[in-house]
């Protein structure tokens, strides 16, 4: 003469958490034991109201909406005492408020590099990892660079890696987007672009640093000058490149 009762509530498409669903999901209710089915689907509320069909697997019942459910909302299902098991005894309690919400619009959470990035090497790929499983050919059709390279895409999970053929150029700043038309795997799209920027390393030597630096006066008769590179260089065609005017006498030296 137990009553029967509710052990678990589950969504069936989780989004990394158990109360928050895709938007394409079912919400399973297990019972105890057996239940005349017509008790429990008359007393199942769900709010904000969404039509949906009952499926029964054993003592489980499946509730599936007839459509997607809208995206960044919150639901409470429940259902009242007084539904019966097989032999008629009835529950007095029933499911107290149980809340989930649905995901919000997919967004692009982590890139490498990162935006304003500079000295990217020009054989470099990008990174983009997003919050969800997306729709892989609706991400790649959003996605432009500028300027244009052909890009290939592969996945891992939530990450996509663009590699470039040709490989990027030399000193050029270059801007990657990505559209609204990028969708995750229930049809949910991007809230807004995404835009990464960056810039690759520049071709040959640059000069970084200078003593003394450009234009400065009152500087000692031996003063030494140095001129610091981003990269190792060739003392021969360091000591070759050299230039002073007026020619002055003096020593070149490379330091490593």
């Amino acid at each position: 003469r137990r009553a029967p009762g509710i052990t678990r509530v589950s969504l069936s498409a989780p989004a990394g958490d158990e109360r928050l669903a895709q938007t394409l999901t079912a919400i399973d209710i297990q019972f105890s034991e057996a239940v005349r089915t017509s008790t429990v689907e008359g007393r199942f509320r769900i709010q904000p109201y969404v039509a949906g069909a009952f499926a029964w697997d054993g003592p489980t019942v499946i509730f599936t909406p007839s459509a997607k459910l809208p995206p960044d909302t919150e639901f409470t299902i429940r259902i009242e005492a007084g539904f019966e098991d097989l032999v008629g005894n009835v529950a007095e309690i029933g499911l107290e408020p149980w809340v989930f919400r649905t995901v919000g619009p997919p967004s692009v959470v982590r890139s490498t590099p990162t935006d304003g990035t500079t000295g990217m090497p020009v054989d470099g790929a990008v990174d983009l990892d997003f919050d969800r499983l997306m729709d892989t050919a609706s991400v790649e059709a959003a996605i432009r660079l500028d300027p244009p390279v052909a890009l290939r895409a592969s996945w891992s999970g939530e990450t996509v890696r663009l590699t470039f053929d040709p490989q990027l150029r030399f000193g050029t700043t270059y801007t990657l987007t990505v559209g609204l038309a990028a969708a995750d795997t229930g049809g949910n799209r991007l809230r807004g672009q995404f835009t990464l920027r960056f810039s690759t390393v520049a071709a040959g030597l640059a000069v970084l640093d200078t003593v003394p630096r450009d234009g400065a006066s009152g500087i000692g008769i031996r003063t030494a000058i140095a001129i610091r590179f981003d990269a190792p260089i060739d003392p021969d065609s360091a000591r070759a490149g050299f230039r002073i005017t007026p020619s002055v006498d003096g020593e070149i030296r490379i330091i490593t």
